[in-house]
């Protein structure tokens, strides 16, 4: 089973003025550093202020923080690498605005019916090469599902390569009981 969905925004930057489009920023951040960011994924974004614009980026080299100015034109302020991690959790927001995780979300739910009084916890990304495979977990009281998509390459799509029932105990709505303890760490699960 396989869902095939964009997996490069395309956008042009807008000009002038604060207000700045999400995928402008991302298209921007493209083409400013093309190395750094050809396959990424946004962890968390948020806006500091008029014009000033924060991104975390999880990519194929570790996680990076990246600041974009909109000053008429767009700038990059500042960029670091805050992780040397090929894993990470996605921020809630990003559940939602991140096009992909929205995508395979719907295609989930849409393929698997008991999820729908289930409510996504956690998104985790997995960067393998230039490839972002992620991991899906569901929670409705002490009951978790796991879902493991990987992008494949070769067809052009995500595949679930795992569904599992887990247990959540008494664990926040985005961990799993495991040896007695709530785990969510990506490295604590094979993708």
């Amino acid at each position: 089973m396989g869902i095939s969905i964009p997996t490069v925004s395309n956008a042009s930057a807008q000009s002038g003025g604060n207000d700045v489009s999400r995928n402008a920023i991302l298209s921007f951040l493209v083409n400013e550093k093309p190395r750094l960011f050809s396959s990424f994924l946004v962890i968390s974004q948020s806006q500091a202020g008029a014009g000033v614009f924060k991104v975390d980026l999880l990519t194929q080299y570790g996680t990076y923080f990246a600041r974009v100015v909109n000053n008429g034109l767009l700038y990059l302020s500042s960029v670091s690498m805050t992780s040397s991690d090929l894993c990470s959790d996605l921020s809630a927001s990003e559940h939602t605005a991140n096009t992909a995780v929205s995508a395979l979300n719907a295609f989930l739910r849409a393929n698997y019916s008991y999820l729908h009084s289930f409510t996504l916890g956690l998104v985790q990304g997995f960067m393998k090469g230039p490839n972002i495979n992620y991991r899906f977990l569901y929670a409705q009281g002490s009951t978790r599902y796991e879902f493991l998509l990987a992008y494949s390459s070769a067809i052009n799509k995500y595949l679930t390569t795992k569904a599992t029932r887990l247990n959540g105990g008494a664990c926040d709505s985005s961990s799993v009981l495991a040896g007695g303890q709530c785990v969510r760490n990506c490295t604590a699960f094979a993708f």
